[in-house]
Parts: C-alpha cells; structure tokens; sequence
C-alpha cells in the first residue's frame, strides 16, 4: 500500500490475517468502504474478540504489529 519492498515481515503479516481470518470469520481491518478498510491498515487498528483463545490472540496481535522490529 506504501510502495515499499516486500519482506519476511510482510509474510507474517499476512500470516495474522489468515489466523484472525481462521477465528473470527472475516478480516481485522474490514471497514465500511475500502477507504475506511485502507485507513484501519495504515493505523493498524483492530480489535480482536474475546472468543479468540488468548494463545492465538497474542500471536495475532505480535504479527500484525505496524512496525515488525
């Protein structure tokens, strides 16, 4: 989205929207309208529910850190 190089870190990004996506049934940055899904990105904001068990929470919420160091 930024035009920046891809890297493992893109990778496991993108691991933690597969694993929200496996428990919570629809992606972490889903907004009204594509500009508001592109704006939840960039500011890295989501909310992971409760029903998520708290091992698989925390892994999420490490791999889908803005800045990956």
């Amino acid at each position: 989205m930024k035009g920046e190089e891809c890297t493992l870190s893109s990778d496991l990004w993108s691991l933690g929207i597969i694993i929200y996506l496996i428990f919570v049934g629809k992606t972490p940055f889903k907004g009204r309208n594509d500009n508001e899904t592109f704006d939840n990105i960039l500011e890295g904001k989501f909310i992971i529910p409760e029903s998520v068990p708290l091992e698989a929470r925390d892994l999420i919420d490490k791999l889908l850190k803005l800045d990956p160091s």
